[in-house]
């Protein structure tokens, strides 16, 4: 379950409000949704801009042994482009990228294919010009021309919807075909330059940053595919 905290300010009047409300993680679906304000019906509750701070609210994992045991796709890819979007159910924002698988170690993905993960949180702005943000605080935000290691699950399809053609060629408008299988912590990016390996959570207390981080790529990948063949 995550939770929003919610830090909101109203830009006439510089005011900002605190308070604490239980969300669905990533997509803000099901009870939450039947029961959580529009987003937009949030923002104009308070002025013109809202911010809003998300819960990680997900059991650390502690290697890559577990993460694998749990994740469908693992790939290793190079990320092209991302948007923020208003998520279907209008209740919160996700993040969307594009990634150019460059190797695949578990799953269906072949290498040279252009997928999409989303990701909770990020900016929208609405018609009238109100604006949102939702920000994960304690993680690394994922960065553009970056590589990563992904631990994915498929998204499965709404119902009654139809399946969206997407043009693999640019970056347009598109829906996101895979989440994060282990939340935030599923994503690890591997610094070409330095050799070594960077967990998306930041602080030290977390069993994977303190077991991970600066190692080096190959140690990290001779690991990852010890954990892929169990």
């Amino acid at each position: 379950m995550r939770r929003i905290v919610l830090g909101v300010c109203v830009v006439a009047t510089h005011v900002v409000v605190s308070a604490g409300l239980p969300l669905h993680a990533g997509q803000l679906q099901g009870v939450a949704a039947k029961t959580m304000p529009l987003l937009y019906d949030r923002v104009r509750a308070v002025g013109s801009h809202l911010d809003e701070t998300l819960d990680a609210g997900d059991v650390p994992y502690a290697n890559l042994a577990e993460m694998a045991s749990r994740a469908p796709v693992i790939v290793i890819g190079r990320t092209r482009g991302l948007r923020s979007r208003l998520a279907a159910d209008e209740v919160g924002i996700a993040t969307e990228i594009a990634l150019s698988v460059q190797e695949c170690l578990k799953g269906p993905v072949p290498p040279g294919s252009l997928i999409y993960f989303r990701v909770p949180g990020g900016f929208h702005r609405f018609p009238d010009g109100r604006t949102a943000r939702q920000t994960l605080p304690g993680f690394r935000s994922v960065r553009t021309d970056a590589t990563y290691v992904l631990f994915l699950r498929p998204i499965p399809p709404a119902r009654g919807t139809p399946a969206e053609v997407r043009d693999r060629r640019t970056i347009r408008p598109y829906r996101a075909e895979y989440e994060l299988a282990a939340g935030d912590q599923g994503r690890f990016e591997l610094q070409v330059a330095s050799g070594t390996v960077v967990p998306a959570p930041g602080g030290m207390d977390h069993p994977l940053v303190s077991r991970y981080a600066g190692m080096s790529v190959t140690d990290f990948l001779v690991e990852l595919s010890r954990a892929v063949a169990r």
